[in-house]
């Protein structure tokens, strides 16, 4: 890994040199693919001998010119000022993934039909993947890629060492994500996205190895750079990770924050999260908890949670939502016995006759992802029951189902 970052340094420390190298080679490359000669593609621009000099990287043209060739040897290029690059749509990418946009990775992955930019195109495409929670495909394509980091350009290489924080995360592999953040803080890019997404899981992970000091410099950072990114999908989520962390060092400090109207803001889906938060620390500790505001709008785990916590402990019944709350309720009951079911065909039998019915009734993804994926498990290790396949059949349709509702 040390090798990986020292040689995205070195790259990163003459970016337009290597942007112009890149550019030479592309635009050779593309100029033989459409048939073009030094003398048809130079005419009317510059000298064929220039034109060879700027493809083998002896020669910096200007941007004017660099911009005509392209245009003749149908090379897509992004013009900054006086730089010109080829179009991987990189760092687009890396910021479409910051506002957890998959549309439009979606349709930066699918403008790539360049043969010679495969590698962004895979590049794209697991950050797709790690929005679709694919951390498996997402772990395989790194190692893929990290075999030839050497013949990367600056930009792939960017990408790749994030995917491998990201992933490093993900897997729990803490040091290791740790350990590449932390060498890539000689890394001096002016790409907000990009560093705000390195601080922010340097954070992440130098809480998890329970790492003061370090996770405190990132949070600093990452909480700077966000000043600067006004469409902020991360930083609600840097808050909240802080307040989960802050948590388990002092929870009378967060209900106490939490409590505050301008303690802990956080944007309106994640109202209900915070709220649960306080409220099972007013719980702990013995406070008053007054009434808290939820967002009703969204019907995620947390809010299901406060209504159960309101119904019982505090006889704050919600009509509304009395039946939801009760079925969710229940489903936690029938979780709860079928941990204490060690058969493997006896926990089948249960979850298609007790829990089935019941996820069928709720939108709960993440339990029903949950059961879905033991029931695969289930059906690779013991194929004999019929009974699984039917009830994986069943869970997978009603999973896609959900995920187009």
């Amino acid at each position: 890994m040390k090798n990986f970052t020292q040689s995205l340094i070195e790259k990163a420390q003459d970016p337009d040199s290597q942007a112009r190298a890149r550019f030479g080679e592309f635009l050779r490359k593309k100029r033989m693919a459409e048939n073009l000669t030094l003398e048809a593609a130079s005419i009317g621009i510059c000298s064929p001998s220039q034109l060879s000099k700027l493809e083998t990287n002896s020669l910096n043209a200007d941007s004017y010119s660099m911009r005509f060739l392209a245009k003749k040897a149908n090379l897509d290029v992004v013009v900054e000022g006086e730089s010109v690059q080829i179009n991987d749509r990189i760092f687009p990418a890396i910021r479409a993934f910051y506002a957890m946009d998959k549309d439009v990775l979606i349709t930066l992955r699918d403008e790539l039909d360049d043969p010679m930019l495969e590698t962004s195109k895979r590049l794209i495409e697991a950050f797709i993947d790690v929005l679709s929670g694919k951390i498996e495909r997402v772990r395989d394509f790194c190692d893929d890629v990290l075999m030839r980091y050497l013949t990367l350009p600056l930009n792939d290489h960017l990408a790749l060492s994030l995917l491998i924080v990201i992933n490093s995360y993900q897997r729990k592999d803490y040091r290791a994500a740790l350990m590449l953040t932390r060498m890539m803080d000689s890394l001096n890019i002016v790409f907000p996205e990009y560093n705000f997404l390195m601080n922010y899981y340097g954070y992440l992970t130098a809480e998890q190895v329970e790492s003061p000091h370090v996770s405190e410099r990132f949070y600093k950072r990452a909480e700077g750079i966000s000043t600067t990114l006004f469409s902020a999908h991360y930083l609600p989520a840097l808050s909240l990770q802080r307040l989960y962390f802050l948590n388990r060092e002092d929870p009378l400090f967060v209900y106490e924050q939490c409590m505050k109207p301008s303690g802990f803001q956080v944007p309106d889906h994640l109202i209900n999260t915070k709220t649960l938060i306080c409220l099972k620390n007013a719980l702990k500790l013995g406070h008053p908890c007054p009434t808290l505001s939820v967002n009703e709008a969204v019907k995620d785990d947390a809010y299901y949670q406060i209504k159960v916590i309101q119904a019982k402990t505090f006889k704050q019944f919600d009509d509304a939502a009395f039946e939801s709350v009760n079925q969710y309720h229940e489903i936690y009951k029938k979780l709860y016995e079928l941990n204490k079911i060690d058969d493997a065909k006896a926990r089948s039998n249960f979850i298609r006759t007790d829990i089935l019915p019941q996820l069928k009734r709720l939108y709960m993804p993440e339990y029903a992802r949950a059961i879905y994926e033991e029931l695969a498990d289930f059906q690779r290790s013991i194929n004999r029951y019929k009974e699984a396949d039917s009830v994986s059949k069943q869970l997978a349709k009603y999973l896609k189902k959900m995920k187009t509702s």
